[in-house]
């Protein structure tokens, strides 16, 4: 679009790319089904499978049985914390105890547990039991999310964390660039701002070419479009100018952002060496077509 004039130009430093969405991540656990012993869609790791058994498992769909664990293993029955079963691998199900009528309401798991040691011995009974944890490496630490388009559009995130992030870059704007704005200048941006209908807004993402959280070792690191980079930012910033943030002095400045008050959204890249110069550079352009001069009317 070569007939448009620049009416503002916004500067975002450091702009994010991830965020907390969680203090800790909930250990997960591996679950007998009654078919296989996984953890939803995550396999059994090896190192607790006898590798004599390895021929059957093929046989059996890659499907693994209680049986086919190592012999410090074992398939525990769980109503919430209670251990009330165990599984052995020639006699079935085995009980330890019974159970109250209320904790038999309960829903039965079937936990993948590694017996606790006693007086140097290992208890085969499980009577006390340590759940194996599958996600060991991340249980107990904070949880980030990487802020990216294709997540968004494409469903892989749920509702709750896909309005996390939009608040988050919301509250992120604001903090950054218009916390401090006075009355003033709020009343200047909107009042040239009203004067420019239709906007064209265009977003500059300022970047090093390889993906800060690319983990290959060489090169430029894996391919990234910008458009999926650019998605999330431009998309949310572009709300918050016409809704501002509830609870703060900045009630936005943009009257819609319907097809007559902003009639494109535009991106594009420029490469920097350091991720800490990495900014997003927002410009507001009126949109000069000569036809929207015959438009007028429709425009309020």
């Amino acid at each position: 679009m070569e007939k448009k004039e620049l009416i503002l130009k916004i500067v975002i430093p450091e702009y994010p790319r991830e965020l907390q969405i969680a203090k800790e991540a909930r250990p997960k656990y591996y679950e007998w089904t009654g078919i296989t012993i996984k953890c939803k869609s995550k396999k059994l790791l090896q190192k607790y499978i006898n590798p004599i058994f390895k021929n059957d498992i093929i046989k059996n769909n890659g499907n693994v049985l209680p049986i086919h664990l190592k012999e410090d293993y074992r398939i525990v029955g769980l109503k919430g914390n209670k251990v009330y079963s165990y599984i052995d691998p020639i006699d079935g199900e085995c009980g330890i105890e019974k159970l109250t009528v209320k904790q038999n309401e309960k829903p039965t798991k079937y936990i993948l547990c590694e017996p606790d040691s006693n007086n140097g011995e290992v208890d085969l009974i499980v009577d006390r039991y340590t759940k194996v944890i599958a996600n060991a490496t991340k249980a107990g630490k904070p949880r980030y999310q990487i802020i990216k388009g294709q997540d968004m559009y494409s469903g892989n995130l749920n509702e709750f964390t896909r309005a996390k992030i939009v608040n988050f870059l919301k509250e992120f704007y604001y903090q950054s660039k218009f916390k401090d704005l006075s009355i003033s200048a709020n009343n200047r941006m909107s009042i040239s701002i009203s004067e420019s209908y239709p906007l064209y807004v265009k977003m500059e993402i300022v970047d090093t070419i390889r993906n800060y959280y690319d983990r290959t070792k060489t090169g430029e690191g894996g391919r990234w479009d910008v458009g999926n980079r650019a998605y999330p930012y431009i998309k949310t910033f572009v709300d918050f100018l016409v809704n501002g943030k509830t609870d703060s002095n900045f009630n936005g400045f943009v009257k819609d952002d319907d097809r007559l008050h902003v009639s494109g959204e535009g991106y594009y890249f420029t490469p920097c060496l350091n991720h800490d110069d990495r900014k997003l550079i927002f410009y507001i352009y009126k949109d000069n077509r000569e036809l929207w001069n015959r438009l007028t009317e429709f425009i309020d």
